[in-house]
């Protein structure tokens, strides 16, 4: 049979993107709105600082972990002369890892305030 490239990285980056958009939604759906200074952004209660953190460590880092992931293993399978690549899966995880980058601007933007809120009314 023919190796063909593993779809396990691409499952696990849009697996990663979707929970932390799902976190996302949980935080837009318990937010107040929150002056930091130059702007008005609806930021999540400090109690739930732990679900900004997972969102964060969601989007972008095992996003960017699955996309280094189908990179490498679509590399060293490039020696076997039977073996497949599907350049598609690399460039989802790439498009997922852009994306997660923004989505995780809101993840550190509310686990700031989350803990800055903590750090300062104790």
């Amino acid at each position: 049979g023919r190796d063909v490239a593993s779809p396990v990285p691409l499952v696990l980056g849009g697996a990663a993107f979707v929970v932390s958009l799902v976190l996302a939604l949980v935080e837009v759906a318990d937010a107040r709105a929150s002056d930091l200074g130059f702007v008005t952004l609806p930021v999540i209660e400090p109690r739930l600082w732990w679900v900004a953190l997972l969102g964060y460590v969601f989007t972008p880092i095992v996003v960017i972990v699955a996309a280094g992931l189908d990179r490498l293993w679509q590399r060293s399978g490039l020696r076997d002369r039977y073996f497949t690549p599907k350049p598609l899966y690399g460039r989802v995880l790439r498009l997922l890892t852009w994306a997660g980058l923004v989505l995780a601007l809101w993840h550190v933007v509310n686990l700031a305030a989350a803990l800055s809120d903590l750090w300062s009314n104790p």
